[in-house]
């Protein structure tokens, strides 16, 4: 071979270079350079000057050795300043180092070569985004995208044709595309925006809306997004999508008064009073100092709420900012006058003269503004925070139940245990009859492994009323647990009660099953079974797990004659026979029935034969369920042998995993 002349040499190059980037505002473009024709150099001995240049620069290219791979292709173009294929390169190279005047330049002479390339027009476009040359960047983008909308490169060109009219402020023109590229990636929160304001800005009000509704509806929208909905729905008189701006803005910005002063009046509007009543609060609590709105609240407390005490602390205030108003004093004047009653009946029967000095502090009511923060925290899910606001509020309003359940849950949540118990006490008798008390009580009881007293309070949790499925269920493994076959029964009694879903039912069922058979009341469990298969009404899947169960029951209790019986039963309708055939060997196996296993793993290699062929895997698998019965029919020896030689033989072959 090495004594015969050496062939001529066809030589042809594909050199790729991948762009890392066009900017923030666009996604990355996959750069192919296309080989045109074949250049063939016939030379016995070498390469022309200029083809060995060009081997060298591209060669660097792939090293990374960017630097000297432009001053090469900078030679051989300076020789060869025509090739397509060089300029081609180049360009894309000098796309890599971010030269992009010089990569724009290098396109222009491309596209004088071959204007019609859409590969040219959509890298040209994108470089001329990179030098603000934006007119150019809209034409050559503009091109690709209408030439081939469905292309592979219609959304990137889309895109871009999109930000150089926005460079230019032609919004008008930019307006139209963006609903293209909506169209194309219709779940694009960052487009929705854009189209929202530009809407507002071309003065398109409703689609301005519709886009909004689109963004707030479906994405996290960001507070400057919702101010500004808020106002084009205000405008649009769209209350509903005003109000939903309104509340997801508080959840940014808590006390932002313009939009608590709306929903005051929104619910007010609506007959909501106590919604709106949290929202009042807010604004007194947080600079609001109008004599109107004390004496809104004031009016709102002895009508609407029945509280003269907290009425007369801002009938009070009203007063103070505009005094002798003769209506509000003759208020003032009643509501004392019911306060002094109620609380002289008190002193009488308490001697408490203490009380009566500490009312002066107290009128002031902050409970009021403690609830409201009690409300905003909730919705930021600050449970650290929350949870001491309501020991404030509990502490000086103990008889609020909602405020200690809620306190217990928080505890609870803690791993508080004790504090949970505490705030529990505090209930009364009412409250700790409830569904919600006897929950948190056995969880509690629950996470201090008193599973006794957990399945009483769970008990009395669904006796109040709750008809909770998984409630049941979790009873029901608890009672598994404890092997207290009595309270299984209740619960799955309860389980099957006619306004309980079937499915549910069937699932309890399944459970109680599986309960009796991991407490070994295998033939309690194979009654169950047997008379739960007869069910006419039972899925599928359902029967083959129950016919499985019952089949490990007969192994538990030794009778694998019948337990053979029912696999080959199972064997003749089942589509795949490799399961059955291996329980049929395994049955074998536990009876000690050598022959029957030997003749059952006869049959699964038959069944098997072509997948072992095709999977290394499942002549594993067969080949260990052999050693398995050498070794348990007494032939130890030949066991251990076949598999010395397996392990020798498989040891280094990757395709095997030993």
């Amino acid at each position: 071979m090495n004594s015969t002349p050496r062939l001529c040499l066809a030589v042809c190059f594909v050199f790729f270079l991948v762009s890392d980037g066009f900017g923030a505002d666009q996604k990355e473009a996959d750069t192919v350079l296309r080989a045109r024709q074949p250049i063939i150099i016939n030379s016995a001995d070498l390469q022309p000057s200029w083809m060995q240049i060009w081997t060298h620069a591209r060669e660097a290219g792939k090293n990374a050795e960017f630097k000297q791979s432009l001053k090469l292709y900078r030679e051989l173009i300076q020789e060869k300043p025509n090739i397509e294929e060089v300029l081609s390169e180049y360009a894309h190279l000098l796309m890599e180092t971010k030269e992009w005047e010089n990569a724009f330049a290098v396109f222009q002479q491309l596209l004088e070569i071959d204007p019609d390339s859409q590969e040219y027009l959509l890298h040209a476009g994108q470089v001329a985004l990179q030098v603000n040359r934006y007119s150019i960047a809209a034409n050559y983008l503009g091109q690709v995208y209408s030439s081939n909308p469905d292309g592979k490169d219609a959304v990137a060109a889309l895109r871009g044709q999109i930000l150089a009219l926005q460079k230019q402020d032609r919004k008008e023109l930019a307006y139209p595309l963006m609903e293209q590229l909506y169209l194309l990636v219709p779940h694009e929160d960052k487009n929705i925006r854009e189209l929202a304001r530009y809407s507002i800005e071309l003065k398109q009000f409703g689609k301005a809306g519709n886009y909004y509704t689109t963004l707030i509806n479906e994405f996290k929208a960001a507070d400057s997004d919702l101010l500004q909905a808020e106002g084009l729905f205000t405008q649009l008189k769209n209350s509903e999508m005003a109000r939903k701006c309104q509340e997801k803005y508080l959840a940014y910005h808590p006390y932002y008064q313009p939009f608590h002063k709306k929903l005051s009046k929104y619910y007010l509007r609506n007959k909501n009073k106590e919604k709106a009543l949290k929202h009042l609060l807010v604004l007194i609590a947080y600079g609001d100092d109008s004599a109107s709105l004390y004496l809104q609240l004031g009016k709102l407390y002895l009508y609407d709420f029945g509280r003269p005490d907290k009425a007369l602390y801002y009938y009070d205030e009203y007063s103070k900012r505009i005094p002798k108003t003769a209506e509000v004093e003759k208020e003032i004047l009643r509501i004392q006058a019911v306060l002094a009653n109620d609380l002289l009946v008190i002193v009488e029967n308490e001697g408490a003269w203490n009380l009566w000095r500490d009312l002066a502090r107290v009128i002031p009511d902050r409970l009021a503004v403690y609830y409201s923060m009690a409300e905003q925290l909730r919705k930021i899910n600050k449970y650290k925070e929350l949870r001491e606001v309501l020991e404030i509020i509990h502490h000086h309003n103990p008889g609020d139940q909602e405020i200690s359940l809620q306190l217990a849950q928080l505890a609870f949540s803690d791993n508080d245990y004790i504090g949970a118990e505490v705030a529990l006490d505090a209930l009364d008798e009412d409250h700790q009859a409830g569904s919600a008390y006897f929950f948190i009580r056995a969880k509690i009881s629950e996470n201090r492994s008193d599973f006794m007293k957990a399945i009483s309070y769970y008990r009395s949790f669904l006796d109040s009323g709750v008809m909770d499925q998984a409630v049941i269920l979790h009873c029901m493994q608890l009672a598994g647990t404890l092997g207290d076959m009595k309270q299984l029964q209740y619960f799955h009694t309860l389980s099957r009660r006619e306004e309980i879903d079937k499915k549910f039912s069937v699932d309890t069922d399944m459970l109680y099953g599986k309960i009796l058979f991991e407490n070994v009341l295998y033939t309690k469990a194979h009654k169950f079974y047997s008379n739960l298969l007869k069910k006419t009404d039972l899925k599928e899947s359902y029967s083959l797990l129950i016919q499985d169960r019952l089949v490990q029951i007969l192994q538990k209790q030794e009778r694998y004659f019948d337990a053979e019986q029912q696999l080959r039963l199972l064997l003749l309708k089942a589509p795949e026979k490799s399961k059955y055939l291996q329980l049929l060997v395994q049955n074998s196996l536990q009876a000690r029935d050598w022959n029957s296993a030997w003749k059952w793993h006869e049959y699964r290699e038959q069944e098997n034969a072509q997948l072992v062929k095709e999977e290394s895997d499942a002549s594993i698998r067969l080949f260990i369920e052999k050693i398995d019965i050498l070794s348990k029919s007494g032939q130890k020896d030949v066991a251990v042998e076949m598999a010395e030689d397996f392990l020798r033989i498989h040891s280094k072959s990757k395709d095997v995993q030993l």
